[in-house]
C-alpha cells in the first residue's frame, strides 16, 4: 500500500475510537500496520480507571474492520476463533498489527505484537454467502 493509501486508511478510520496509523504495508496475503495507541482513545474510559487497558473486544473489532476494508473477500464477519490475550495493550504503546488471509477459505488470522512480543492473536471467520 502507498502513501495515498495510508492517507485514505487515516481518513476512513478517524476519530478518538481508532488508534493513529503510522504505516500500512500489503503484499498478497499479508497486511502489516504500524498502530500507536493514544492514550486519548475513548475505548480507555473506565477500562479501567487507575491502570487502563485496551480491551479485547476492541483489539478484535479493529482487526475485523481493518480486515472488511483491506480484502474485498472479508464480507459478514461471523466468528472468532483460537483467540489468546497473552498481554495488555496500553496507552502510548506502538504496536503492530499483522493479518494473513488464509487461501482459500475466508478466514483471516491477526495477532498484535509490541518490540517483538505477542500481546495478542486470533483467527476471523468471514460468511461470503
Amino acid at each position: 500500500m502507498n502513501t495515498s493509501n495510508l492517507e485514505t486508511l487515516m481518513a476512513d478510520f478517524s476519530g478518538n475510537q481508532w488508534p493513529e496509523f503510522k504505516a500500512i504495508e500489503q503484499h498478497q496475503d499479508t497486511a502489516k500496520i504500524s498502530l500507536y495507541i493514544s492514550e486519548s482513545i475513548h475505548w480507555f474510559t473506565g477500562h479501567f480507571p487507575n491502570a487502563p487497558v485496551l480491551p479485547g473486544v476492541v483489539q478484535t473489532h479493529w482487526a475485523a474492520r481493518l480486515c472488511e476494508y483491506l480484502y474485498p473477500e472479508a464480507r459478514a464477519f461471523t466468528r472468532i476463533d483460537n483467540l489468546k490475550f497473552q498481554s495488555v495493550i496500553m496507552p502510548k504503546q506502538h504496536v503492530l498489527l499483522t493479518i494473513k488471509h488464509i487461501q482459500p477459505k475466508s478466514a483471516f488470522t491477526f495477532s498484535y505484537t509490541h518490540e517483538g512480543n505477542r500481546l495478542s492473536e486470533g483467527k476471523l471467520i468471514f460468511n461470503n454467502v
